[in-house]
């Protein structure tokens, strides 16, 4: 199995566990989401109650400015870097990320991209993958905790060459909190371990915090897992910061 579809499958099954979509998932009289016992995480004895990111929905309604190239995907294979503007698609002009997400999908293998970089207007022809992701490129803003309404409990962050898509769910008791974060990077991934802290009712009641070894389930991703007990309940929002050699990333669940 190549490293990018295994990263894809770690991604979907991620989404499919964690983002409510389970024909047996319910709301629980706080509001929340129960993923019911198909979707319980593991080591977990109760169904999972996803809690809800505080992100903004990815729309694609932005320039279509390059952010984030999945490793060996057509968009890094044909030397587009971070930053590059998309500007026309076989001649059509594009107006907005979700606009060329769109056109993507019906165009021709053999197609020709313009685009601009530091201000210069550049043309590139590429031959695009039969199968989804066709291209491979992502759009959306570094540093900010967005949501897709494919996937509304996993929240996704990009600061440079690194993603990270995390969420957050809690047991029926309501004393047990479970933090899940995947890592991947555009580069070869070298990092072994995070740095983690993490709080209750928003930075006002102290969880934990300290560096935490993470797993490598394949050459460009790793995954990072932490569970926290407290007997009185957890009343959210929960806060959740991590450091990636330098790089913060910092989400909110309630």
């Amino acid at each position: 199995m190549s490293s990018n579809l295994k990263l894809t499958t770690c991604l979907i099954l991620l989404i499919t566990l964690l983002s409510g979509c389970s024909s047996s998932e319910k709301k629980n009289q706080n509001g929340r989401i129960s993923l019911g016992n198909a979707g319980a995480l593991p080591g977990l004895t109760k169904a999972a109650l996803a809690l809800v990111p505080k992100a903004k929905t990815y729309t694609g309604e932005i320039a279509p400015i390059i952010r984030d190239m999945l490793p060996g995907s057509v968009a890094q294979t044909s030397n587009f870097k971070l930053g590059d503007l998309l500007v026309s698609l076989n001649g059509e002009h594009l107006y907005s990320a979700a606009e060329f997400e769109q056109k993507i999908k019906h165009a021709p293998m053999v197609s020709t991209l313009a685009f601009k970089r530091a201000g210069k207007l550049y043309t590139n022809k590429i031959i695009l993958g039969q199968e989804r992701p066709r291209f491979g490129a992502g759009f959306e803003p570094e540093g900010v905790a967005l949501v897709k309404k494919l996937s509304p409990f996993v929240s996704f962050m990009h600061q440079k060459e690194f993603t990270v898509f995390a969420e957050s769910s809690i047991n029926e008791g309501q004393n047990t909190l479970h933090i899940n974060a995947i890592l991947k990077s555009n580069l070869p991934l070298t990092v072994h371990q995070v740095k983690y802290s993490v709080y209750d009712r928003g930075l006002k009641a102290y969880l934990g915090s300290g560096t935490e070894k993470i797993d490598a389930p394949t050459p460009d991703s790793r995954i990072f897992k932490k569970a926290f007990q407290k007997s009185s309940g957890f009343k959210g929002p929960i806060s959740v910061a991590l450091d990636v050699q330098g790089k913060r990333f910092h989400f909110e669940f309630q």
